[in-house]
């Protein structure tokens, strides 16, 4: 059986299986018909380790549990000072890009070894990237980079090439399985969807297994990148292993929030720290501590300094995931703010650590977020194409939903405006009709 046959029967036979994120990442690499086939992989990612990329080193673990002989190709030598402790036992595994003139030396020589498949890959990517030609200069760059490491791949003689990210990762797979004639596949996730869709069609189309995150993207590559999109995207969700976080309730902290991700604009950070000061301005006791790095970092701070909430927020910076699990053993809400849609309006997502809907801390509501500005308009918007979202009238029935927060279905009235705004390709879902039984949530059967 082929890779790609393998890679195609893996979702009909494993659907509701119990298995972990990472598990099913595993099974789909190994493919179940052939599960003792599958002994030498290989992994190219953009820089290894990375302590904010934990879903690559899990699922690479996942393999070697399984007996798979897994290495790393790093294209970028990480400088980060804090490694995770799942990815140190990694480490030995990972071949990262070496200096400038022996890279070029090991460029030569696979050039001299491979004059016509190099040519090739090296003629498909300018083919693929020379209108923008910085995305151009950065692949072949990457050409070469993959290229430097193949004398020890041909040794090592890999069965399966896969890349996390469809865009130079994804490339530097692309190029070396037609130099070595291995299959290759790789894992697509967000911004290499919607914003950085380097040579992608083509990706598509060679890939063996081409697994993302989320129907919705299996979606949104059909309708924009290539019509193969849901015959070839197997799609596997990152979550997270319930068993290293069991449910405590014992030892909280009564008013803790807690927010985790890398600070980046995309991930809404912003708008939790404009709901917080309403909060404060509402009298509602709470402590806030945000986990992780990023480029966004300086402006959050800035906003927490002119909102006055130095002793409200807390930005703890990139932490072991030891330090993550205690303190969401300790928290009272977990809070998710996303920016979504070319709109860029951040929608909420909040759940207590109990089990119950977000939108609450203990005898008090959340005012804050019935009025953080997620929802500036109270009209329904119409329904855009091309992944652009399109909002709902919000939930008239408690103050949490209204602004955006999940909550159980019966929870709001019944919509009184006229018929619904259809769910969009790129947004949430939208207002549903008084004869389907919707309320201005949106929730099916609210």
């Amino acid at each position: 059986m082929t890779m790609e046959s393998r890679a195609n029967n893996f979702l009909s036979i494993h659907d509701g299986l119990p298995q972990t994120t990472s598990q099913a990442a595993a099974a789909a690499l190994r493919g179940p018909a052939v599960a003792d086939d599958l002994r030498r992989v290989v992994y190219v990612v953009s820089q290894f380790p990375s302590w904010s990329e934990t879903f690559i080193v899990r699922e690479i673990l996942a393999l070697i549990e399984t007996g798979v002989d897994v290495r790393i190709v790093s294209l970028k030598r990480s400088g980060e000072a804090m490694v995770q402790a799942d990815a140190a036992t990694l480490l030995e595994r990972v071949h990262q890009s070496a200096a400038a003139l022996p890279t070029t030396v090991e460029m030569v020589r696979a050039l001299a070894r491979h004059p016509l498949a190099v040519a090739a890959a090296a003629t498909a990517i300018v083919a693929d990237t020379w209108r923008t030609p910085s995305v151009a200069i950065k692949s072949i760059g990457t050409l070469i980079r993959g290229l430097s490491q193949l004398r020890w791949l041909q040794a090592f003689d890999p069965q399966f090439i896969h890349a996390h990210w469809s865009t130079y990762p994804a490339t530097a797979a692309w190029a070396l399985s037609r130099i070595m004639g291995r299959p290759f596949g790789f894992t697509c996730h967000a911004h290499d969807v919607f914003r950085n869709q380097q040579m992608l069609p083509r990706k598509i189309r060679d890939a063996a297994l081409a697994v993302t995150i989320s129907r919705h993207n299996v979606d949104w590559l059909g309708d924009n990148v290539s019509a193969l999109a849901a015959e070839k995207l197997k799609v596997i969700h990152c979550g997270v292993d319930l068993r290293e976080i069991p449910l405590n309730m014992a030892g909280r902290a009564e008013h803790r929030i807690l927010g985790v991700g890398r600070l980046s604009p995309e991930k809404g950070f912003h708008t939790l720290v404009d709901a917080l000061a309403q909060l404060r301005d509402d009298d509602v006791p709470f402590e806030c501590t945000l986990f992780g790095e990023g480029p966004a970092r300086a402006a959050l701070q800035e906003q927490i300094n002119r909102l006055g909430l130095q002793r409200d927020i807390v930005l703890a910076g990139a932490q072991p995931q030891e330090a993550v699990r205690a303190a969401l053993a300790s928290a009272t809400v977990f809070c998710v703010a996303l920016r979504s849609g070319s709109q860029r309006q951040s929608r909420w997502h909040s759940r207590r650590v109990d089990g119950g809907h977000g939108g609450r801390l203990p005898g008090r509501e959340l005012p804050g977020l019935r009025r953080s500005g997620t929802d500036r308009s109270r009209r329904p918007r119409p329904a855009r194409r091309r992944g652009r979202s399109s909002l709902a009238r919000p939930c008239a029935g408690t103050a949490a939903a209204r602004s955006g927060v999940a909550h159980p279905p019966g929870r709001c009235r019944p919509a009184k405006d006229r018929g619904g705004v259809r769910r969009s390709q790129g947004g949430p879902a939208a207002a549903s009709s008084d004869a389907q039984g919707g309320g201005r949530c949106g929730v099916t059967g609210c």
